[in-house]
């Protein structure tokens, strides 16, 4: 999926940043629905919500404090998110709690690194909203302990309002509905393997599923959440980039890790206040210098 997780058209802007998300042999695009996954109640995960340009809605995010949004900057970038539905079961029509979007950011070496074709350097985009969610809580951001939750052979769970099927591509007027899904963690060789050797930026990416079939992310389901419950509850460790193979039939989900110590953490840290809100200017963040991938670069949008 070549396109950034989003499930409508892009404006020409939104087209150029995203089609360096890479696709490796074959592609790798922005994930969408959760092809494979099973339908779930939008409150079994009340900080899952549907991020939006519009009456539209392109991409899923989590609410991470009750102020900010996180989602992935492919989301973001270019035709930025007017508004954010909270606890609505489908993509589409009436219900959910509707709250706009005050202002955004995300991080600027996505755009270099898609300039650059260097790979998935700074997927990840924040959302700050015009007032504070308190209706639900937020989902929680992993600690140092939560690093073996991202070990190969542990199996997290993905979750998404993404389209469903390759024949769905031009999109559903009905709208989907949330959908979640256990992916097997895999190592960066076999990941490597995956999209033919060219994995882009091993270090910060977690690579999940299966090799050729299987459940996968698709069109809609970018930005959204990789999350682990615990006794203390949920954990989201990743967010939600791309995919392995072209038109959502099977293959492996990109996800941008979030466990401390990584470029994406640093980046949404430096952006939170010390009361959760989005915080106003640039601060400093962390360097990291896009490495170059192999293979063919495909449009992910």
């Amino acid at each position: 999926m070549r396109r950034p997780l989003r499930s409508r058209a892009l404006t020409a802007l939104h087209a150029a940043l995203l089609a360096g998300l890479l696709v490796l042999a074959g592609a790798v695009a922005p994930a969408g629905a959760v092809v494979g996954g099973t339908v779930t109640p939008v409150g079994a995960f009340p900080w899952i919500v549907q991020v939006g340009t519009g009456d539209e809605i392109s991409c899923t995010g989590t609410l991470i404090t009750p102020s900010v949004v996180l989602t992935a900057a492919h989301c973001v970038a270019g035709d930025a998110p007017k508004g954010v539905v909270i606890g609505r079961q489908r993509s589409e029509g009436p219900g959910g709690l509707r709250v706009r979007v005050a202002r955004t950011t995300y991080d600027e070496r996505f755009v270099r690194a898609q300039r650059a074709s260097a790979g998935l350097v700074g997927d990840i985009g924040l959302l700050g909203l015009a007032r504070p969610v308190r209706e639900v809580p937020p989902v929680a951001l992993p600690g140092p302990e939560s690093t073996p939750l991202l070990f190969p052979g542990r199996s997290p769970v993905m979750a998404g309002w993404g389209i469903t099927d390759a024949e769905s591509l031009e999109g559903d007027p009905g709208g989907t509905s949330l959908r979640s899904v256990a992916l097997p963690l895999r190592t960066s060789a076999w990941c490597a393997k995956a999209i033919k050797g060219a994995y882009p930026t091993s270090r910060g990416v977690a690579c999940a599923g299966e090799l050729k079939r299987g459940p996968t992310g698709c069109y809609g389901d970018s930005g959204g959440p990789l999350f682990a419950i615990t006794p203390t509850g949920p954990v989201q460790l990743g967010v939600t980039s791309s995919i392995t193979r072209p038109g959502c039939i099977g293959g492996s989900t990109l996800f941008i890790k979030l466990l401390p110590g990584t470029s994406a953490r640093a980046f949404v840290d430096d952006h939170l206040t010390s009361r959760g809100t989005l915080r106003v200017g640039r601060p400093p963040i962390s360097r990291e210098k896009p490495r170059a991938i192999r293979g063919p670069i495909t449009p992910l949008r």
